[in-house]
């Protein structure tokens, strides 16, 4: 064991400048123990100094996860709340609001004629809209989006494809627009899936 071990290890707490062994130690050999002694005070202190920062980063790590979780949570609860209040009921009828609007406003502000047969061709467009959106929005997978996102795109995917071949007001019920309807909504169905 050297005579540097002996100050090191015996009593850390106790300065090496202060050390009863250094006193009858020759000048240059009291520097060299000093130097000796700075250089393992540095290499303490950069040991302690990489732990703090392993242990740092282990928390910062940790904290991580923990706010990946509880985002990974909160999103998972703020879907199952939107899928509450979006059902596909509630989605058809956001869909074909306009064209109830329409109906309505035919019932109280519609033509005698209009009137007397309930607005029977409104009412036809209405029933029309909430038929083809349900079976769209079923068709392309609305029940079982994965995301408020994927939910949002497929009910306005479903809107355009009735608004392009039945019209805004719906009345343009024919069996071709019928026909390209259906071939739209199966390519569109490969496009959302693929």
């Amino acid at each position: 064991m050297g005579l540097f071990s002996l100050f090191s290890s015996s009593r850390p707490e106790q300065n090496i400048e202060d050390s009863d062994l250094l006193r009858d130690l020759p000048e240059d050999q009291k520097k060299y123990f000093l130097k000796q002694d700075l250089k393992l005070k540095i290499e303490t202190k950069k040991a302690e100094s990489q732990d703090e920062l392993n242990n740092l980063s282990s928390k910062v790590l940790q904290q991580q996860q923990q706010n990946k979780q509880s985002k990974t949570a909160h999103e998972i609860q703020k879907f199952e709340e939107y899928r509450a209040k979006n059902t596909k009921r509630a989605s058809v009828l956001e869909n074909c609001s306009e064209i109830q609007m329409l109906l309505f406003q035919c019932l109280q502000n519609g033509t005698y004629s209009e009137k007397l047969t309930m607005c029977n061709v409104r009412t036809k467009a209405m029933f029309n809209c909430i038929e083809t959106q349900r079976k769209t929005l079923s068709q392309l997978g609305f029940e079982t989006a994965r995301s408020i996102d994927d939910a949002e795109r497929i009910k306005g995917i479903s809107d355009d494809l009735f608004v392009k071949h039945f019209g805004k007001d719906g009345l343009q019920i024919t069996d071709d627009s019928i026909a390209k309807h259906e071939e739209a909504l199966e390519n569109m169905q490969m496009e959302i899936w693929k």
